[in-house]
């Protein structure tokens, strides 16, 4: 874990640049929920970063909230892995977080695959996290079943990719029908809340954990 913040300034004035970064991201109403709904002093954690598109996304909406809310993000950026200008993924990811730390945004970096990430965190401490690693159904049952324990009650998880079959399997393998499917755009995305011990949900492993490139 490699915390990186400074003293917080207001983010009401701070614009949003995301689409300045290359990458994927078509959900920004789940991430103005999860901001407006949160707790100030709140935990988000952020599964598959790439170079950061949706995170400064996320960013922005944290810093304008005025909510102390502490975001962590997961990648295992791979060191062979480049950007088009030929900085590596995760030298991208910090140049493009810099404006956010800048601002007082307290970020932190797992850089390794996410259940190992989430050993980190104790249970019920966790009060959103966003799935968008590997797609799998081994991966992303792995994934659930890491951090659906660290959610607090009335928390949320939820994920990117619905209509990847690997993805749509096991939501509804570690969830039966107690989820949501949201749509913005024509994007697909899950969304499920916490309304009882963790514990009490955890799904099975299904299969071997695989790395977690992210991809947005």
């Amino acid at each position: 874990m490699e915390p990186a913040h400074s003293e917080r300034s207001s983010g009401l004035e701070l614009e949003h640049y995301f689409e300045r970064i290359e990458g994927w991201f078509k959900f920004a109403p789940a991430y103005r929920q999860a901001v407006e709904e949160s707790p100030n002093r709140a935990t988000f954690v952020e599964v598959g970063c790439y170079q950061g598109r949706s995170t400064a996304f996320l960013g922005v909406e944290i810093l304008r909230s005025g909510k102390q809310i502490s975001l962590h993000c997961v990648d295992i950026w791979p060191p062979d892995a480049f950007a088009p200008d030929g900085r590596t993924l995760r030298a991208a990811f910090e140049a493009n977080m810099r404006p956010l730390q800048e601002r007082g945004l307290s970020l932190s970096l797992h850089a390794q695959g996410s259940p190992a990430a989430a050993e980190a965190f104790e249970e019920r401490s966790v009060d959103f996290v966003w799935l968008d690693g590997d797609h799998t159904f081994e991966a992303v049952g792995m994934d659930i079943a890491a951090w659906l324990p660290k959610l607090r009650f009335g928390a949320v998880l939820g994920g990117d990719d619905w209509r990847f079959p690997g993805v749509a399997r096991a939501v509804r393998h570690a969830f039966k029908a107690d989820f949501s499917i949201r749509y913005h755009d024509h994007w697909a995305w899950w969304w499920h809340r916490v309304k009882a011990a963790p514990t009490t949900h955890r799904p099975g492993r299904p299969g071997r954990a695989s790395p977690h490139a992210g991809r947005r």
